[in-house]
């Protein structure tokens, strides 16, 4: 027996028909399964910045107890705020700037040099 053109035309759209659930089905799941994500990290975004643990503010905080610390007047070295340099216009070395920061006491840097002025007559 001989198969006739509707039966072809019917098969090809029941095919189409089972791609077609396959499709929304797996939209669906990955639909749910990103919200779902989703809502986990949000929720525990939530929990942290409710128990004060906000990731944005904790590296000012870290910087203004570093700030306090070092000056609070304590002599601890890893508390010390960083030295600043510049760069003498007299010599074009680079020199220490005193009272700037690092520490003060037994500080090897020299003081820069006195202008240099010249007369002219």
């Amino acid at each position: 027996m001989e198969q006739q053109p509707h039966d072809h035309r019917r098969r090809a759209r029941s095919k189409l028909a089972g791609l077609e659930i396959r499709r929304s089905e797996l939209r669906n799941r990955v639909l749910g399964i990103s919200l779902a994500l989703f809502g986990v990290v949000w929720a525990i975004v939530f929990v942290q910045m409710a128990a004060g643990n906000d990731p944005a503010l904790d590296s000012s905080s870290r910087a203004t107890t570093r700030e306090s610390s070092a000056s609070s007047g304590s002599n601890d070295s890893a508390a010390a705020a960083p030295a600043q340099y510049a760069i003498d216009p007299a010599t074009g070395q680079i020199v220490l700037v005193p009272g700037a920061g690092g520490t003060s006491s037994g500080s090897t840097a020299q003081s820069p040099p006195p202008p240099v002025v010249t007369q002219t007559s």
